[in-house]
């Protein structure tokens, strides 16, 4: 419950001081990217001294979902990029991000063979 508590305060922190200092949406969005850095170093520190598990069994346990992420978030990227070299519209060039995001992540994640996404898989079966 103390760590659960200790992440939410630091990370309303991070956000309220993006809002208040910088005033926009880019700002806020890397507060948030900062402070889920900081959340995940607290996370990993709790979970290597609670359970006995290191950094590497952890990252061996996290590294496809990173990947999967990595993957999503420069195919949202680039789609972004080439979109807005076609046309300027906010909302077919949202639209178009999100439906790669998904399809590169759900891609990747089978290629993986991830157990979550596998499950998700089945209850539509």
């Amino acid at each position: 419950m103390r760590l659960e508590e200790i992440r939410r305060i630091m990370m309303l922190t991070v956000l309220i001081g993006s809002m208040v200092c910088f005033r926009s949406v880019e700002a806020i969005a890397w507060g948030a990217i900062l402070s889920s850095w900081l959340d995940a170093a607290i996370v990993t520190s709790t979970v290597k001294k609670q359970f006995r598990c290191g950094f590497s069994e952890q990252f061996r346990e996290l590294w496809k979902p990173l990947a999967a992420c990595l993957a999503m978030g420069t195919a949202v990227w680039g789609t972004g990029f080439l979109v807005k070299t076609i046309t300027q519209a906010v909302l077919p060039m949202l639209t178009v991000q999100i439906m790669a995001g998904i399809a590169v992540y759900t891609m990747f994640m089978i290629l993986l063979n991830k157990p979550i996404l596998n499950f998700v898989r089945n209850l539509y079966k």
